[in-house]
């Protein structure tokens, strides 16, 4: 990401002339109205991650999606705690528990600052503010494992079941989407203009998700699943992480391009045979790396004797492609 910026500054002081260094310190941007400022302090924020949390400034210090890593950080320490009181109060009891406990912090930050937008970088980072998405996924996790819930499982299983959590999710989702609203000036003076409900808006759009979720992932396996299509789409899925890390220098490209204003047909071109093709294919070693793609190991058919020899009646080279998670 840092070498893509400074062959962005590069090309500005070429062009435009200036220094190399006040290019690079506030001349590139990430959108049209974002520059991205590098100085030590950003740097830092960079290869440490966590002062991200700490202040706006920091919130989007390159590379910017790695804004998540601390979030994810806060997940893994509560989780031990998460999954007592899952246990102790029972699923649902507990998913409740957690979609309030958002809303009331959600409710604090408009109390405290008018608009969730004013403290973008406080109700994105931090766990209490998002922590139904968390809770949510160790709800759909214990669906899927648990013994207690595979009589849920089969009533999701149904046809007319699937196809009603479908309606019912894009209905969630798209009203706590149109709750999140409009934030004038006005508005933030007079707060009882309806901005407390913008702290249903996060919590519902991630029930809706949720639901929308359930169909797909409760689903039984078919042969559909190893058409090569279906297995590309869910691919890019499972890379979904690794592309959001690789986007950011090539959103970097992107953004220099509609400076330079480039006419529309090479812009369609850029996007269509350079941006999205070179993600995908950056995006495939890293997920690799970073552990997100299935590993697959030879198992043999037939199990093991007492002896830990594969019984005579099987030939030794029979064996068979497993794919282990």
């Amino acid at each position: 990401t840092y070498a893509v910026i400074a062959a962005i500054a590069w090309r500005q002081a070429s062009l435009d002339g200036g220094t190399f260094s006040r290019h690079i310190g506030d001349g590139v941007t990430i959108s049209l109205h974002s520059i991205v400022n590098v100085d030590r302090g950003i740097a830092f924020a960079s290869i440490t991650l966590l002062p991200r949390l700490l202040s706006a400034d920091k919130f989007f210090a390159p590379q910017l999606a790695l804004w998540f890593v601390g979030l994810l950080a806060q997940y893994y320490l509560l989780f031990p705690m998460l999954f007592f009181a899952m246990r102790r109060l029972g699923v649902l009891p507990f998913l409740l528990l957690a979609f309030a406990t958002t809303v009331g912090a959600n409710a604090w930050a408009v109390h405290q600052y008018g608009a969730l937008e004013l403290k973008f970088w406080l109700v994105t980072a931090w766990a209490p503010f998002r922590l139904f998405e968390f809770t949510a996924g160790m709800g759909i996790g214990w669906l899927l494992v648990a013994p207690d819930g595979r009589q849920v499982l089969a009533f999701l299983r149904r046809p007319g079941v699937a196809i009603g959590l479908v309606v019912l999710g894009i209905t969630v989702h798209t009203f706590g989407d149109l709750l999140i609203g409009r934030w004038s000036g006005e508005q933030l003076v007079a707060r009882d203009n309806g901005l407390y409900w913008q702290a249903l808006a996060l919590p519902l759009t991630t029930l809706g998700l949720t639901l929308l979720a359930l169909p797909l992932l409760t689903r039984r396996p078919s042969r559909i699943d190893l058409i090569l299509p279906v297995r590309a789409f869910a691919s890019i899925g499972v890379m979904s992480y690794a592309l959001l890390i690789v986007n950011d220098p090539m959103r970097l490209v992107a953004s220099e391009l509609r400076l330079e204003a480039i006419p529309g047909v090479v812009w369609w071109v850029f996007l269509i045979g350079v941006y999205v093709p070179v993600s995908l294919i950056i995006a495939w070693p890293l997920a690799h790396v970073l552990g997100l793609m299935p590993k697959h190991r030879t198992q043999p058919t037939a199990p093991l004797s007492n002896t830990g020899r594969i019984p005579s009646a099987v030939a030794p080279t029979e064996s068979a492609r497993v794919i282990v998670p």
